[in-house]
């Protein structure tokens, strides 16, 4: 069925408890228009993305029967599904998903059936906690390869896990190869770190377009294939357009997974370097690129993203593109950093999650990279997932929003990682029109709200501002857990909302010292979410694994002066609406729109 085929209102046994589609049910053309109002929403939260136009969503070719990955919990009993959605951690077992691919449908059938006639030989749900399903098309057909998963704590004997991969590749035909993979208890990840082969290969070759890369266990690939075919000619365009050709064009690519994207650019002879954490696809990328006779136009570097960008600046290697392709977290704030100074002309943006999507085009828009239109694209329907692909091209940076100009006082609007230091004086000057010191914000560079500036060398005008009676500064924060309504230590807070059995609070303090406002509350005894030096690891890990909270949840509302010298009127209180990302964070968080929460309104 074509992508522009219309598709009445489908029906699934499994509708009422899965949680894998909750858009089944919608007519097809009325999915597309509910995932374009999403990005849509996701950019509007940013002032730097108002003119970024939202192209309409690219429909898939198929709605259903596309998944060739799929990455499914196991329960007792043999049930192999997905959390149910009223419930969390209840497997709902779906057996004739509508959404797999026939060949990954047909392994997850006989699996099944495996484990109901306990001839895995595996305990389901004690043992046997999960599997990844994964499709590759290479010259023979279709294979899969399949992960068993198993919790580290109940790890069964190396002998009884490579007897459960021998009789998997007995009774089911197309598998191709078993590995297990060991996942920490209570992770949010359903794949560990950890994985290693128990039965036939390790990789098998996957075509797409005129490449193929190696498919291998745990590496990141695109679940619908056509969809996948699309992205990757978008951004082949858009290289050739901008440079003026893609041979010869140097590409730096971060996240990279299995390769797939960078041997394609690499086949049309663009000079590339991939970049992926997962050290195993790395060593499969550039074994396809030596079988394809690619080696000269592609290398591959196993690391964290954001030491190798700063590897490869402090090495003063020049790129004319760089091309991400991150997870739903998003582009780390030190990689954005980074690959803004690399010298590259463009950056091609690959995006399942039009939330981190929007806060990271908004950084880089103040770093200097600009967007005009996001491209969605549906790669996963009958879900509320959209693809999102958006082209950067290097220019001037955004200049901040000025809130309050006064003679001798200007104060602007400053999202995270946004401290004048760190910035670079071009953006700030273009908005303060002179040389500045900065008397709030300093020191606080994963805050945001704002920063109140006074020209450079007023001391008297700084001087008055810290000294004011009147001054006060008002933050909203996310704390962990349940917070008391009472203040301390020079503090007076109030909470505002619960919100996922976290406490959304304002806090009011006296002055501009005491510290960064993480630290003065860590000493109060509250803790917020997404604080990296005095917060709680295990939340900040959640939220930003869930939400894509890449900092600290503390913004600078309000600000409240009195009069100061030379002013033409007295400044009583200053206000900056609580930043996108946070927003972001909060809609997600409660289910709902922040708007209609009592507490949350007045801050937006």
């Amino acid at each position: 069925m074509s992508a522009s085929s219309p598709l009445l209102s489908m029906t699934c046994d499994h509708l009422q408890r899965c949680s894998g589609c909750p858009h089944m049910g919608v007519p097809y053309e009325q999915q597309l228009q509910i995932k374009h109002a999403r990005v849509v929403a996701a950019l509007s939260r940013f002032d730097e993305l108002g003119d970024v136009r939202v192209e309409r969503v690219v429909g898939s070719d198929l709605q259903l029967g596309y998944r060739t990955r799929a990455k499914l919990m196991v329960a007792p009993g043999g049930k192999i599904g997905l959390y149910a959605r009223d419930r969390d951690h209840q497997v709902v077992d779906i057996p004739g998903c509508k959404v797999l691919a026939p060949l990954v449908a047909h392994v997850v059938a006989r699996l099944r059936a495996m484990l109901t006639a306990g001839s895995l030989g595996l305990v389901a749900g004690r043992e046997l906690v999960a599997v990844d399903v994964r499709e590759a098309e290479g010259h023979e057909g279709a294979r899969v390869l399949l992960t068993l998963v198993m919790r580290r704590d109940r790890r069964p004997p190396e002998a009884r896990l490579r007897e459960a991969g021998r009789r998997v590749m007995a009774a089911i035909e197309g598998v191709q190869g078993v590995a297990v993979n060991l996942r920490e208890p209570g992770s949010v990840q359903v794949l560990g770190a950890q994985s290693w082969l128990v039965a036939g290969v390790g990789i098998v070759p996957d075509r797409l377009g005129d490449t193929y890369h190696h498919a291998t266990f745990g590496a990141f690939t695109q679940v619908n294939r056509r969809q996948a075919a699309r992205v990757y000619d978008l951004v082949a365009g858009a290289v050739g357009a901008t440079v003026g050709k893609i041979e010869g064009t140097r590409v730096l690519e971060l996240y990279g997974g299995a390769g797939a994207l960078g041997l394609g650019l690499a086949c049309r002879g663009a000079h590339v370097t991939m970049v992926e954490s997962f050290a195993p696809a790395v060593d499969r990328a550039v074994q396809a690129a030596q079988e394809q006779g690619l080696e000269g136009r592609y290398q591959a570097v196993a690391g964290d993203a954001a030491l190798v960008a700063r590897r490869l600046g402090d090495a003063k290697a020049r790129f004319d593109v760089v091309v991400v392709n991150p997870p739903r977290r998003g582009v780390a704030p030190t990689v954005r950093q980074r690959i803004a100074g690399v010298g590259a002309k463009a950056i091609g943006y690959v995006s399942c999650n039009p939330d981190t999507l929007a806060r990271d085009l908004a950084d880089l828009g103040r770093r200097g990279y600009r967007t005009s239109a996001v491209q969605p694209l549906d790669m996963i329907p009958q879900t509320d997932q959209v693809e999102c692909f958006a082209w950067l091209v290097r220019g001037e940076p955004v200049a901040p929003r000025v809130l309050v100009r006064a003679p001798r006082l200007t104060a602007l609007a400053c999202a995270a990682h946004d401290h004048v230091r760190a910035q670079g004086a071009g953006r700030w000057r273009s908005a303060l029109r002179h040389e500045w010191d900065v008397v709030t914000a300093d020191g606080e560079q994963d805050v945001s709200g704002m920063a109140i500036c006074v020209p450079a060398g007023d001391t008297e005008a700084a001087g008055a501002l810290k000294a004011d009676p009147a001054l006060s500064e008002v933050f909203v924060v996310l704390c962990v857990g349940r917070v008391s309504l009472k203040g301390g230590r020079g503090l007076t807070w109030r909470r505002l909302a619960m919100m996922g059995g976290h406490s959304l609070v304002w806090v009011e303090r006296r002055g501009t010292d005491g510290g960064p406002v993480t630290q003065v509350l860590s000493r109060a005894g509250l803790r917020v979410v997404g604080d990296k030096r005095w917060g709680h690891p295990g939340t900040n890990a959640y939220f930003e694994e869930r939400f894509g909270l890449d900092r600290s949840f503390a913004h600078r509302y309000l600000v409240r002066l009195g009069a100061g010298p030379g002013w033409s009127r007295p400044v009583q209180a200053i206000r900056s609406p609580l930043a996108g990302d946070l927003v972001a964070v909060l809609a997600r968080l409660g289910g709902v729109d922040p708007r209609e929460q009592p507490g949350v309104r007045e801050l937006l």
